[in-house]
This record gives structure tokens, C-alpha cells and sequence, in this order.
């Protein structure tokens, strides 16, 4: 989903829970200084003013939304009853019944009933998540709390974001949650980095200089100068030969990886490397191919595609390009862009100031006239179905489109009818959601 901007869960598996058949259908706007719910008819969900000067503040899980009134959060249901009053200066969506809240600068954690389970005097609160604790931060230290809000763990390990990270505070992935052992808060950068479980144990030794997040269950892991790809029990699975530097984040058993002094390259599961880190830039694979920036000089950028096998392909590079999406690339051809298939012909013509990726057999490209540049839909054959008339154009999704008319977003259907009038200031598309998770 492109414009997936709703948090309910982060990271966790969802083995042995299963998804609440509960769904919504929405779009987020920018309204009166606000950012809101909408639903198709363009109503506004919930009436509270929330998500005040970031969209991702906006939350929802269990059927609870977060709302925003008076300067202070609470939880509405989508009815748009009050289910907990806004009371709280700032809040995490629900999860499994629970969420963290803050209350001053001081966190803890209550129910769907609003009750505190873990009082509010923690510097941050994670979430239960599918463990039976919840992480606690105390002077940079951590600790884990039981529902009851019982310390069942001392405050032993130091705690900072793991290796590029988000968001902000605490919570297990793969049961295991990264701590730093060191001697003081002065000497935090010099410590080990480890992992503990939900008990507190420590599962992986504190022996790396960092541990990046476990992702499919694995996680990168560096000591001194060389890097690992660890399990969730700790084993060595793989030290990759040529990589010194950043993590591995694999999909489809390939991973973008970084020299520190600059380049950038790309590495197989196995660890063979397909590509080596001397280009600027290494896009993931799409639809078999990846996007590389080879150079970057006064003369312009010069980029290629790669198949699997780290082999450039086409015999032809660009200048910018994006990645293959429904069997085509945008790429710029003399400061003008349009679009190759997926044997590197051109077809449809760079001549367009601006392009969006096909999404849904549509694209959108920007017509600049003068210095104003309006934005349609163009069809793969290149045919314009709707022509370019508007200001900012998205993509569409369930049928709808937001665009500016104007100085306004609105949304359209795919024949452009105009179906809800443009008095926002900021739209992005409609989302379908689950409302909560159920055990």
C-alpha cells in the first residue's frame, strides 16, 4: 500500500493470531489545521482536531482511535464516541489491549478501560505486543514490566535506538529487544550490544559493537571490523566476505549494502557479491531488475538496470531512473521523462516534465507550460485518460484519486467526476484497514 501512513502493528509476527474481519475504508486529510479521517462520501470519521503537525501521529488498533482535543490525547471508537478521555500528552496506538501513554514526560501503560496497568513514572513504554512483558526505560536503562505492572526484570542493561531505527521507543522483534552492557551512561558508546527475551535473559552475548533489527529472524551484527548475520539463538549464519560496514537488510534474498568511505553495492543471501559498492546508488530488485546510479558528474547522472546476477542490462544507461513497477520504468532521457518496458525500449516518449510509476494501469505525468506544470493519467500506450488539469495529482486507490484544484485537494473517480469537493489542504489515498487483532 503506498501511502500506508496508519500505524497499528510494527515488526511483530502474527503467528497464532489471526486478523479481525473488522474493516474501515478512509482517506487522510488535512483540514482546518488538523489532520483527519475521511470516509468515500468525504464525512469526516472522527470530529476531533488530532495528528497536529504530523500525519503519524495518527493511529489506530483494537477498534480504538487516537483523537486530539485541547492539546491532549485519548481514544475514541469509530462511532466517534469518547471510549478514553483526552487526558494524556502524548500516546502509542493500542495493541493487543494495551497502550503506552505519557502523562507530563513520564510514560506507562493502560487498558481499553483507560486504567493504568503500569503507572506513568518510566522516561518511555513499549508495548506487550504477543510477549508477556512490556519494555520500560528508566534513566536510559531498561527493564520489563509484567501486566500487572510488576518490575519483573532489574533496570541491569543500557538502552538506545538500535542501528537505524524507527520508531523511538522500545519493543521486542522476534522476542528479543537489543540492550547495551556498559560500565555508565558516559561510557553507553563504548558498551557491548546483546539481546535479552521477555524473562530478561540474555539470549545473544553482549559481545557486538551493534545489532541491527532481526528481520525473517535474522539480524546484522558487527564486532570490530567485521560484520555477521546472526539468528535469534545468537549463531553465526553467515559472515559475509567484502562487507564492513552498515546492515544487510535482505528481500528476495538480495540486500543493498554500504562502504563507510562511500559506494554502494549489492549481496545475495548467500553472501556471494553480485555488485560491487563503487555506485551511488542501489535500488532493491522490482520485477527482477534494480535501479543503479553509476555516476554523478558536471556532464549529469548516468544509471542502468541490473538483473539478479549483478549484469547490466538494456545496453543503454539514462540519467534518473526509478524502479519497474507493473512491467514499467520511468526513466529521464535529456532532461525529459517517459518510460521503458521491460527489454529496455522506450514506450512512451520522454517528453514529460514530471512522472509517477504505473500504479493500477495508470500513470501520472506532469505537463510544464511556461512555469506551471499541470498533471494527468496517462493508460502503458502512452493515451492520456484524463488530460492534465490539475495542480498535484496521487494515485489512485479503491477507485478514488486526491488531486488539486486549485489551491485544494479533492478526489476524483476514474472517468476525473469530481466525487468529493477540494477543501483540503492535503490528502493522500483511501486505505482499507483490519480495526484490531484478535488471539
Amino acid at each position: 500500500m503506498r501511502h500506508s501512513l496508519i500505524i497499528i502493528l510494527t515488526f511483530w509476527t502474527l503467528a497464532s493470531y489471526s486478523q479481525d474481519t473488522s474493516t474501515i475504508e478512509f482517506a487522510q486529510v488535512y483540514y482546518n489545521k488538523a489532520w483527519r479521517i475521511i470516509d468515500r462520501q468525504g464525512q469526516f470519521i472522527l470530529n476531533q482536531e488530532y495528528g497536529v503537525g504530523s500525519y503519524r501521529e495518527l493511529c489506530f488498533g483494537d477498534k480504538l482511535a487516537v483523537s486530539y482535543k485541547n492539546k491532549k490525547f485519548g481514544f475514541t471508537d469509530f462511532s466517534n464516541k469518547q471510549i478514553i478521555p483526552n487526558k494524556f500528552d502524548a500516546v502509542q496506538c493500542f495493541v493487543l489491549g494495551y497502550a503506552p501513554v505519557a502523562i507530563g514526560n513520564k510514560w506507562g501503560i493502560i487498558n481499553k478501560s483507560g486504567k493504568f496497568v503500569v503507572e506513568p513514572i518510566y522516561d518511555y513504554a513499549g508495548v506487550f505486543g504477543f510477549e508477556s512483558a512490556a519494555p520500560v526505560i528508566k534513566d536510559n536503562k531498561i527493564g520489563l514490566v509484567d501486566t500487572t505492572g510488576k518490575l519483573i526484570t532489574p533496570f541491569k542493561y543500557y538502552w538506545t535506538r538500535p542501528f537505524s531505527t524507527y520508531p523511538n521507543y522500545p519493543f521486542f522483534i522476534n522476542s528479543l529487544i537489543t540492550v547495551i552492557d556498559a560500565q555508565d551512561s558516559e561510557k553507553i558508546y563504548e558498551g557491548k550490544a546483546g539481546c535479552i527475551n521477555s524473562k530478561g535473559e540474555m539470549i545473544i552475548p553482549a559481545v557486538y559493537d551493534y545489532i541491527a533489527y532481526f528481520i525473517d529472524g535474522i539480524a546484522t551484527a558487527k564486532k570490530g571490523d567485521k560484520i555477521f548475520l546472526i539468528d535469534t539463538l545468537g549463531k553465526i549464519v553467515l559472515e559475509p566476505k567484502g562487507v564492513d560496514y552498515g546492515a544487510l537488510y535482505f528481500e528476495n534474498g538480495y540486500s543493498v549494502f554500504h562502504k563507510q568511505e562511500g559506494g554502494t553495492g549489492m549481496i545475495k543471501r548467500n553472501g556471494d557479491i553480485i555488485l560491487e559498492p563503487k555506485y551511488n546508488g542501489v535500488e532493491s530488485f522490482s520485477e527482477g531488475y534494480a535501479a543503479v546510479q553509476i555516476s554523478s558528474d558536471e556532464k549529469g547522472v548516468k544509471s542502468g538496470f541490473i538483473d539478479t546476477t549483478g549484469k547490466f542490462v538494456f545496453d543503454r544507461t539514462f540519467g534518473f531512473i526509478r524502479s519497474f513497477n507493473e512491467g514499467y520504468a520511468a526513466v529521464e532521457i535529456n532532461n525529459k521523462w517517459g518510460f521503458i518496458d521491460r527489454t529496455g525500449k522506450t514506450v512512451i516518449e520522454a517528453k514529460y516534465f514530471d512522472v509517477k510509476d504505473f500504479h493500477e494501469g495508470l500513470a501520472i505525468v506532469g505537463v510544464k507550460t511556461g512555469k506551471v506544470t499541470k498533471y494527468g493519467y496517462i493508460d502503458t500506450t502512452g493515451k492520456f485518460i484524463l488530460k492534465p488539469i490539475y495542480n498535484e495529482a496521487n494515485y489512485f486507490e479503491y477507485g478514488l484519486a486526491p488531486v488539486k484544484i486549485g489551491n485544494k485537494f479533492g478526489f476524483i473517480d476514474r472517468t476525473g467526476k469530481v466525487v468529493i469537493a477540494p477543501k483540503f489542504d492535503n490528502a493522500f489515498g483511501f486505505q482499507r484497514e483490519t480495526l484490531g487483532w484478535i488471539q
